[in-house]
């Protein structure tokens, strides 16, 4: 089957054995010896984790097939009041991405705060829980009460726990930053897979003194960011997310592949089941090309989506983390990226997720649930739509009369001004204003000088 193709409008799997040498050599983003990890042998006998170090038995798994699943998001209360009302503190720590809440023991959840933490993760994109004495069992079954567990096709995994993901690194085994650029480690975790996983929960039990901390991004975010006529074009597109460069690095370090790897087709803006937001749903780390464009053009537009990912700081959320941190994202609308920095210091913790749905393009979304796809901007609290005018009612604030940020204020009343007074009140402006052709901005054509941001995003004069 070519890469192009998806029959009925669903993601289309195909699988493949990677080719090339089977010789151990460095895994592309670390650097070190894994044979004691490759040979079963504990490295301290007095570290505490021992039984959850890396391991990679050589078994073969067969190939995952149809998954049932239902979002515990779709069953939460809107306002999450018996999740809020059972905190100490809810602090959002950006207007679009990240909340840390205090307060909140993980291992007494009741089943309608799990439902409530689903729809504030779908929300929010990361959820932070400082000091948690949460184990390894209670996570596992916090993230089989999301879905069936995901079991990863060759990363390294505790012995006996094959639904446990091991995060690690130490003097022998770390970040090697010469073999990688910043921005391809910015990934979604293995969306190759049909059905990629929903929420996923990492918890670290060592972290460095500093160091190596975790940045998340938000994919609602970046599709809301966009121009109105860029989403309408990336809407129509799907993208190929491919296992095949991580499944080599694994052959090379001598890790058994567990499944064989294969390589999915899936929208290119796909839409979360309980917020109905849409989201940019590619990353560097896995989405090799846009299927059924000319190649150039496939690069060129991922090449734009990977630069805004990475580079986009109000897209994201730093986290600094501290012994027994535990962070619960939703991987279908945020990515991550750890930042290798933390030099030879251990840094240990395990993760575990459960699959999700097929992603949903939007008309897939629409005919499922009978209701339109939204752009997540203006949604929440804390957001604004940067490409819709504002309104007179938005920007009404108890300020003195007179002129703040262009806008005309009489007895507190905010509103666009005249041409008369834009004219008046904008001559000794002019005098040190730029031209449009200097400064490469827009003008407006009625006031005749530069025009702030919210001017040249909507509102307009009469």
């Amino acid at each position: 089957m070519s890469e192009n193709s998806k029959p009925n409008g669903s993601a289309q799997s195909q699988t493949y054995k990677p080719a090339g040498p089977a010789t151990k050599s460095k895994l592309p983003l670390l650097i070190g010896n894994h044979d004691d990890f490759l040979e079963g042998k504990v490295m301290d006998e007095s570290y505490e984790f021992n039984k959850y170090l890396p391991t990679f038995p050589n078994v073969k798994w067969d190939p995952l097939g149809p998954i049932d699943f239902e979002d515990k998001g779709l069953k939460a209360d809107p306002s999450k009041k018996n999740l809020f009302d059972a905190a100490t503190k809810v602090d959002h720590l950006t207007p679009l991405i990240g909340t840390e809440i205090s307060g909140i023991d993980l291992r007494y959840l009741t089943d309608q705060q799990k439902n409530d933490l689903a729809l504030l993760v779908a929300e929010r994109g990361v959820v932070f829980f400082r000091n948690q004495d949460i184990t390894i069992e209670e996570q596992t079954e916090l993230s089989r009460y999301f879905g069936q567990l995901y079991v990863h096709p060759f990363s390294g995994i505790p012995k006996g726990l094959d639904h446990v993901h091991v995060v690690y690194t130490d003097a022998k085994m770390r970040f090697d930053s010469s073999a990688y650029a910043k921005r391809d480690v910015w990934h979604s975790d293995v969306t190759y897979e049909l059905q990629p996983p929903g929420i996923a929960i990492l918890k670290l039990m060592v972290v460095p003194p500093v160091g190596a901390d975790t940045l998340w991004g938000t994919g609602t975010g970046l599709y809301s960011n966009l121009s109105p006529a860029f989403r309408d074009y990336l809407e129509k597109l799907e993208a190929v997310h491919d296992i095949e460069t991580q499944a080599m690095g694994a052959v090379m370090m001598g890790w058994p592949l567990r499944r064989d790897p294969i390589k999915t087709i899936h929208p290119l803006v796909r839409v979360h089941p309980v917020t109905g937001w849409k989201s940019i749903f590619v990353n560097a780390a896995f989405t090799t090309r846009i299927a059924n464009v000319p190649q150039s053009e496939s690069d060129f537009v991922l090449n734009y989506l990977f630069r805004e990912t990475a580079e986009n700081p109000e897209l994201h959320v730093r986290f600094r983390w501290q012994k027994n941190d535990v962070a619960i994202w939703d991987n279908r609308i945020a990515y991550h990226s750890v930042i290798g920095n933390g030099g030879a210091y251990q840094r240990h913790g395990l993760r575990t997720m459960n699959h999700a749905e097929v992603p949903l393009s939007i008309t897939e979304y629409e005919k499922k649930y009978g209701k339109p796809a939204q752009n997540r901007a203006g949604r929440l609290m804390t957001d604004v739509d940067i490409w819709n005018p504002v309104s007179k009612e938005e920007v009404k604030k108890p300020v003195a009369n007179g002129t703040t940020n262009g806008m005309v204020v009489t007895n507190g009343t905010a509103s666009p001004p005249s041409d008369d007074q834009s004219k008046t009140e904008n001559t000794e402006e002019q005098q040190d204003v730029p031209s449009p052709t200097q400064s490469g901005g827009l003008t407006n054509g009625k006031l005749g000088v530069l025009a702030p941001s919210y001017w040249m995003r909507g509102i307009k004069s009469n």
